[in-house]
C-alpha cells in the first residue's frame, strides 16, 4: 500500500483548488486566487467583503477566515506557503530577514491589487509541484512580494491586532504536536498539562488564536488531512480513517460527508477541468 501523500505541514508549498472553506485557520500562509467570479470573504470579526478575479487575498497563519463562492461549484486556486519551515531553511539570508519582518509587522491579512497582484499571479502560475530549482526561483520572488510592504495603490491591509511571539510559538507547537500523531487520543487534560496551562486557559488560547473551539479545530484539521490523503494517495478509506483516529470507516465517512458535502469515495474522483480565464489586474477602491 503506498504511503499517504505528505500534507502541507511537511512541505514548503502546495497548489490546490478549493470549492468550500468554512471558518478555519491554519499554520501556513495562504494566497487565494478567484478564477472566474468573486469570492465572499470573512476575516475574523470584519464585515464580509469580496475578492475579484485579478486580485489576490493573502491570509496569514492563525487568522480565522471563511470563503464562500457566489456561484454553485465555483472553484478558486489556493497557494499555501509554509513560512515557518521556509524561515528555518532560509535563516540568515535575505529571505529569512524578510520573513522575520513580515511576522514582526503583525502579518495582517492583505488584498493584493494591480501590479502586486499581477506579479504574484505570474510567479504562482510558474510554480510546479515538485520543488525544482526553477520553482525555488519563483518561490523566492513570491516571498519578496508577500513579505514586503507594497505601494499603497497595490494593497489593502486588513486591520488586525498583533499576536505575541508567545502566542505564535504556542500555535506552531500545538500544530506540530497534532500533526506528528493525528490518531492519538488528544484530551484537553493532557494537552493543557503539556503546555503548562489550566484547561480554561488552554481552551481560551486556542479559540483566540485558531478561531475555533479546540475540538472543532482538531476535527477540521483531520478532515483537511483526509482530503489530502484521498486526493494524492491510493489508500483505502479504512486505512485513512485509522490514520486519523476515527473509530471506523463508517463513522469517518459520515463525518467527512457532513463537513465536505461528499463521501470520501466521491471526493476522490477528479474534478471537471476549469477553463483558465484571462487575468488582468482590477483597480480596487475602498
Amino acid at each position: 500500500m503506498p504511503p499517504a501523500a505528505a500534507p502541507i505541514e511537511t512541505l514548503l508549498f502546495r497548489k490546490d483548488y478549493e470549492t468550500a472553506a468554512p471558518a478555519h485557520s491554519h499554520n501556513y500562509l495562504e494566497l487565494v486566487f478567484p478564477l472566474d467570479a468573486p469570492l465572499q470573504v470573512h476575516l475574523e470579526d470584519l464585515d464580509m467583503f469580496r475578492v475579484h478575479p485579478g486580485e489576490v487575498l493573502l491570509v496569514p497563519a492563525f487568522l480565522s477566515h471563511s470563503l464562500q463562492a457566489d456561484r454553485l461549484h465555483q472553484r478558486w486556486l489556493v497557494l499555501r506557503l509554509h513560512l515557518h519551515k521556509l524561515h528555518l531553511m532560509l535563516a540568515g539570508t535575505l529571505y529569512g530577514g524578510a520573513i522575520e519582518r513580515f511576522h514582526q509587522t503583525g502579518n495582517h491579512g492583505r488584498l493584493l491589487l494591480n501590479h502586486a497582484a499581477t506579479e504574484v499571479w505570474r510567479h504562482t502560475n510558474a510554480l510546479g509541484e515538485h520543488g525544482t530549482l526553477h520553482d525555488l526561483h519563483h518561490l523566492a520572488a513570491l516571498l519578496a512580494l508577500v513579505c514586503s510592504p507594497c505601494l499603497p495603490e497595490d494593497e489593502w491591509v486588513v486591520p488586525r491586532k498583533r499576536r505575541s511571539d508567545r502566542e505564535i510559538t504556542f500555535c506552531n507547537a500545538l500544530n506540530e504536536l497534532i500533526e506528528a500523531d493525528p490518531a492519538h487520543d488528544w484530551s484537553l487534560d493532557r494537552l493543557a498539562q503539556h503546555f503548562h496551562m489550566s484547561k480554561s486557559t488552554f481552551c481560551r488560547t486556542v479559540r483566540k488564536n485558531l478561531g475555533l473551539p479546540f475540538h472543532h479545530w482538531l476535527l477540521d484539521k483531520k478532515i483537511r488531512l483526509a482530503c489530502l490523503y484521498l486526493q494524492q494517495s491510493d489508500q483505502s478509506v479504512q486505512s485513512i480513517a485509522v490514520q486519523l483516529g476515527f473509530s471506523s470507516a463508517t463513522y469517518f465517512t459520515k463525518v467527512f460527508k457532513k463537513h465536505v458535502g461528499h463521501t470520501p469515495s466521491s471526493f476522490r474522483l477528479p474534478p471537471e477541468p476549469v477553463p483558465q480565464p484571462e487575468r488582468s489586474p482590477i483597480q480596487f477602491y475602498r
